[in-house]
Parts: structure tokens; sequence; C-alpha cells
């Protein structure tokens, strides 16, 4: 990594961990949080407007940056410094 890379992560210019995979859509996200949306659906955790361009941001975000804490999630991170991949409880 060249150095300019380096001070562009420290200040912010450019993120140090790139988010990676995918939605599993497993609801998991979404149980601290008492969201009207989540639901069970043949025992599976469902969001009733997953699909819809009115979700919230913070829906399409998540998870922005590491830690991701929960296992049955689909994201995982990229650390551009270590170079290595951040696996959930990883952090």
């Amino acid at each position: 990594m060249e150095l300019q890379e380096i001070i562009d992560i420290i200040t912010g210019k450019k993120p140090r961990y790139i988010r990676k995979g995918k939605c599993l859509q497993c609801g998991a996200c979404c149980l601290n949080e008492n969201c009207e949306y989540f639901t069970w659906k043949d025992k599976k955790a469902f969001c009733k407007i997953y699909k819809e361009s009115n979700r919230p941001q913070k829906c399409k975000d998540f998870p922005a940056n590491p830690p991701i804490i929960i296992e049955t999630c689909g994201y995982y991170f990229y650390d551009r410094i270590e170079k290595k991949i951040l696996k959930p409880r990883e952090i």
C-alpha cells in the first residue's frame, strides 16, 4: 500500500474497511431495533419492506462499519490496511 493511500485512510478520505458480501435477510440486525417491518415467515426472519424503495437508509447501509457481531449476517469487511478479511467477531 502506498503512503498516500494510508494517509487518505487515516484522514478519512478513504474508508479503511470495505463492506463485502450480501444481505441474507437473516433479520438479526432488526432484532434490537424493534422494527415494525420485521416479522417471521416460515420460521425465518423477514422484512416486509426489504425490496421497497422507501426502506430506511440505515437498513440499506447496515452494517456500515465493523465489527459485525451477528454470525448469521452475510456481510463481512475487508481491512485495507491489514489486507485481510474480517468476519463476525474478529475485530
